[in-house]
Formats: C-alpha cells, sequence, structure tokens
C-alpha cells in the first residue's frame, strides 16, 4: 500500500511538472523571451514522500528544492529536529 501511495505521489507530481512547463513555454513566447532550462527542473528534497492525501514528509530542504515546494502549495512546514533552525539560507 505504501509503494502505491508513493507511485501515485510521484505520478500527480510529474504531471504537474508537465503542466507548469507547458505554462512557462506559453508565457516564455508571449514575452518573448526564453526560460532557462534549469528553472524547469524541480528538485524534491531529500527523502521526500507523502504520507497521506496533502500531508508529505522529507529530509531538511535546502535552496534547489524551493521551487518543487512551492508547486505543493504548503500551508504550513514542521520542523522536527533536536538541532535549532538554522538561521543562514542555504
Amino acid at each position: 500500500m505504501a509503494y502505491f501511495q508513493y507511485r501515485m505521489s510521484v505520478i500527480l507530481w510529474e504531471k504537474q511538472q508537465k503542466k507548469e512547463k507547458k505554462k512557462k513555454e506559453e508565457e516564455g513566447g508571449k514575452h518573448g523571451g526564453e526560460r532557462k532550462e534549469e528553472d524547469d527542473v524541480l528538485i524534491p528534497p531529500t527523502n521526500f514522500s507523502m504520507v497521506e492525501d496533502g500531508l508529505y514528509r522529507s529530509g531538511f530542504p535546502d535552496s534547489s528544492n524551493f521551487g518543487f515546494l512551492e508547486t505543493l502549495n504548503l500551508k504550513s512546514i514542521i520542523y522536527l529536529c533536536t538541532e535549532p533552525y538554522p538561521e543562514e539560507p542555504y
């Protein structure tokens, strides 16, 4: 069952990526500019997985993961770690 949920989250994520890529291409054409290919690459945080519909878990994200996290439209992020939250951005 856990594999099925994980696979579904990957499929939903891939669909979202295709939609966003198409939207970016359309916007790029309207404004006459081209988008960098690296803007289209979204990297999930280490150990990212869907726990339930709308509930995710992962390792601590760094700046390369922020684009991916934005696509999830998260309302809250809970930091569960014994070390203090780092003040400096990654």
